[in-house]
């Protein structure tokens, strides 16, 4: 869970043999949004300095996304790039 400079929480669920993991966003005034779905596990979210970046690790899936995120609008954009896969190219 972590919250942006604006008091927004992002905070995830977990995957089950049911059903997938998602991540949601609440606003201070209480109402929930759904942001990803298809999500195992939620974990080691982050914004970069100037809050224009979203980082989500999904423990699970062994992936780590970097998203646009728009503090004005709170939503997160395109994925940027997967930082594991990037990693394992240069490693190659």
């Amino acid at each position: 869970m972590i919250a942006d400079p604006r008091g927004r929480v992002f905070c995830g669920t977990m995957s089950t043999p049911e059903r997938k993991g998602r991540l949601y966003r609440v606003a201070p005034d209480g109402s929930c949004n759904l942001l990803l779905e298809e999500v195992g596990c939620s974990n080691g979210m982050a914004f970069d300095a100037d809050c224009k970046s979203f980082y989500h690790t999904d423990s699970f899936a062994y992936e780590i996304h970097v998203f646009d995120y728009d503090i004005e609008t709170f939503k997160i954009k395109s994925c940027l790039l997967d930082l594991l896969k990037l990693m394992a190219c240069q490693m190659d």
